[in-house]
């Protein structure tokens, strides 16, 4: 979750060559060595590995800059994430541990550990770090948004409500924390507000698939078959992929009792979820029987 932007440099390697220009003749040629690279040289070169996806190799020059500089805090900080970017979460604690205790206020390293809890599902120890991280810098939406996702893990929603709207009070600008407090609103029941936090998220990211996904979803919930079933068309279209929205579909038009295009649409998320290898859900396959009797009088509603 929530690294800082690496600054982006580009690597450039030089070939030195001794140049003959103006050396008068008879007098030997000499080389000029390369100047040796600093510590903050290796940093920026891991800070350009790790834009290019060069996780081991960002490692790597992180090293040689704390190796000459064993103070480096944001070098600790850095290789501690490139680690968590590998998924080599012990590495990443150890490493953003050390920047810590180099620098007790540095609050992303805390962030950091945050992060690597929640991806050990140490929920309760990243609502700690989080905490630290907040109380060193209440105006850091990341930070606010990392412990909304830990709270949220323990499914404790209206805490986690409170944290992203924090966060989106400092920072309006971020669609995923709109989708995140939506989920949250999602384990409330609160339907309307999932909603609205949806449209706002596609509002700032249009071609995300997933928020019509969910939002066709929560439309379903509120019993909005048609908004439902255009977000779903809209989530297909901009990503064929998503074959839950056939599912989404089928659900919808069982709701407004149009049972031929129905079984049309589950019948393609059953064909789809077989043909990848992947069971169909019961509630899947009931819903598709539904779709079959319903036209007889025989199915009843609900389920």
């Amino acid at each position: 979750m929530c690294a800082r932007p690496a600054i982006v440099l580009s690597l450039v390697f030089l070939i030195l060559s001794i140049s003959l220009v103006n050396i008068p003749s008879g007098q030997p040629h000499t080389a000029h060595e390369a100047p040796a690279l600093t510590a903050e040289d290796h940093y920026n070169q891991g800070e350009a590995y790790i834009t290019q996806g060069e996780y081991q190799q960002a490692i790597d020059e992180f090293t040689q800059a704390i190796a000459l500089d064993p103070a480096y805090v944001n070098a600790y900080h850095e290789r501690g994430r490139a680690y968590e970017l590998l998924a080599d979460y012990p590495n990443a604690l150890t490493n953003y541990l050390q920047a810590v205790n180099l620098d007790p206020e540095f609050v992303y390293s805390y962030i950091g550990l945050g992060n690597v809890y929640i991806a050990q599902h140490k929920f309760v120890w990243a609502v700690l770090v989080l905490t630290r991280a907040i109380e060193i810098d209440p105006a850091n939406a990341t930070a606010y948004e990392a412990r909304a996702v830990a709270y949220h893990w323990l499914q404790a929603y209206t805490w986690a409500v409170a944290d992203y709207s924090r966060a989106i009070d400092l920072d309006p600008t971020i669609a995923r924390t709109y989708r995140n407090r939506a989920l949250a609103y999602w384990g409330l029941a609160y339907w309307e507000q999932a909603a609205s936090d949806l449209t706002r998220a596609i509002r700032l990211e249009p071609a995300d698939a997933w928020s019509y996904l969910t939002r066709g979803s929560v439309y379903i919930q509120l019993g909005q078959y048609g908004p439902a079933i255009a977000d779903f068309n809209q989530a297909l279209a901009l990503d064929p992929s998503r074959i839950e929205a056939y599912r989404g579909l089928g659900d919808a038009y069982l709701g407004q009792q149009r049972y031929d295009e129905a079984r049309s649409a589950l019948k393609q998320y059953l064909d789809l979820k077989l043909a990848r290898g992947e069971p169909p859900e019961l509630e899947a396959l009931l819903h598709y029987v539904r779709s079959l009797l319903y036209p007889f009088g025989i199915a009843r509603s609900g389920g």
